[in-house]
């Protein structure tokens, strides 16, 4: 309802909605307090090995014990288990638990949630993840801003500070998919950001977009690497430039390629940063100015397990900070290859989170589209299918409450993020699509200019 009601507005007013967001959402993150958990979150920087340990398994001790105490299906599974909550003194200890799945994690709902923690006390978020399933949770205004202090030392320890003007290529969806003409583009005045459409990069309109960049001349520029390199792809193909220097490209949410990376560099002059982290905060991995990718030990605990035949290992993980809807031995349904096993540990680099596109007829890509699907907490899995422009499959797996009024849902979704011209067809299933690695990827596309990198 909101969205719509703000895709009602002229463009000054949804800036002004954008910033009067962000001022509401920054006043409670970014406090006081905030400043004093980032404060400590750096100085765990320069603390040895052994020290990080003590502190890791420490707040995992304490966690379990807490989630003992106070979560049903936690009372409930340690019980069934006969397992000692006590016996927990580092995540080799965790291994006689199950590990948690998203859908298990759905499908168990309010048990999840600690009896300690009052409503008073939660806000909710939400993911979708990689399969299509959305995850609606509570947690808690410390443990939200202990994450994004994580994320602030991260960039903090490449010299960017809070207020530097930045272009933001990210999944938001602050501009109507069916506007036709510039611009593409929000300004948020609270954080000095311009948040640009994911949704809108077609050839014929990105030239609007490289003039607005010229013309705002970021220093920083942040986004999905899909959406990145379809700019960098058409500076370098068009043969235009920038007429600025960048100083810091960083990328999230989805796994940046070495091909990527290359082109992200030749383009802009200046190599992404990328690192790695969700909204169940099960785990958090930073690139460091040395450019290793380092396992974040202070803030979750994650375990590497192994995978099929190769070196590749699972990422699971438990969310230490999050007293209000614990997750002990999470799935990320994502992978990684270590560098360093040894504890603080490093990795090589991440496998999974890539993400195709859907085209238009007209031409246009559109990435991000797990957004479409992070409301539909009763589909099980989501898979888009496409080898014709501007016409899609969607394979979807029902959970045993999805309705017809989930169905009506899942298409206004489609329409609001895809544009009310898309041709939309409904399969159902008992299971989608897996790669090899046993991934499940959003979008499989036969359309070649799909994949352009």
């Amino acid at each position: 309802m909101y969205q719509r009601l703000y895709a009602a507005l002229p463009i000054p007013f949804q800036n002004l909605a954008c910033s009067l967001y962000s001022w509401k959402l920054n006043s409670r993150r970014f406090s006081s307090q905030f400043d004093a958990v980032l404060a400590e979150a750096e100085k765990r920087l320069n603390w040895p090995a052994d020290r990080l340990l003590d502190y890791r398994n420490s707040r995992l001790r304490a966690f379990v014990r807490h989630a003992a105490d106070t979560v049903p299906y936690y009372r409930r599974l340690f019980a069934e288990l006969g397992f000692d909550p006590g016996s927990v003194h580092s995540p080799e200890d965790l291994a006689p638990l199950p590990v948690l799945t998203k859908s298990e994690a759905i499908k168990q709902g309010a048990d999840m949630y600690s009896e300690a923690v009052p409503k008073s006390a939660r806000m909710m978020t939400h993911t979708s993840g990689s399969t299509g399933a959305g995850f609606h949770f509570p947690t808690t205004i410390h443990a939200d801003r202990e994450q994004w202090a994580i994320w602030w030392r991260y960039y903090r320890m490449h010299g960017i500070r809070r207020g530097t003007p930045s272009a933001a290529f990210l999944a938001q969806h602050l501009v109507p998919i069916d506007q036709p003409d510039p611009p593409f583009w929000r300004h948020d005045s609270a954080t000095g950001r311009t948040f640009f459409s994911s949704y809108h990069m077609s050839d014929a309109k990105l030239p609007a977009y490289l003039r607005a960049l010229r013309e705002l001349k970021p220093r920083w520029i942040q986004g999905r690497p899909s959406s990145l390199t379809i700019l960098a792809s058409y500076i370098a193909d068009s043969g235009d430039r920038l007429d600025h220097d960048v100083e810091w490209i960083t990328s999230a949410s989805e796994n940046l390629t070495d091909q990527q990376a290359n082109l992200i560099e030749t383009t802009f002059g200046v190599r992404p940063l990328q690192h790695y982290g969700m909204a169940e905060a099960i785990g958090n991995i930073s690139q460091h100015p040395d450019r290793e990718l380092r396992v974040d030990e202070d803030f979750a605990t994650i375990e590497f397990l192994d995978h099929t035949e190769t070196t590749t290992k699972r990422i699971v993980g438990t969310n230490v900070s999050n007293l209000a809807t614990p997750l002990i031995r999470y799935d990320s349904g994502d992978l990684a290859l270590l560098d360093t096993e040894s504890f603080p540990r490093k990795v090589k680099k991440f496998e999974g989170r890539g993400e195709d596109f859907i085209v238009l007829e007209d031409g246009q890509r559109i990435g991000a589209v797990n957004r479409i699907f992070e409301d539909s907490v009763n589909i099980k899995e989501a898979q888009i299918r496409q080898n014709v422009p501007g016409k899609i499959t969607v394979h979807v797996v029902k959970r045993p409450k999805y309705s017809n009024d989930d169905e009506t849902a899942l298409l206004s979704s489609l329409r609001f993020y895809l544009g009310s011209e898309i041709d939309v067809r409904l399969k159902y299933r008992t299971m989608v699509e897996r790669t090899p690695s046993g991934k499940v990827r959003a979008v499989i596309s036969d359309i070649a200019t799909a994949k352009r990198t």
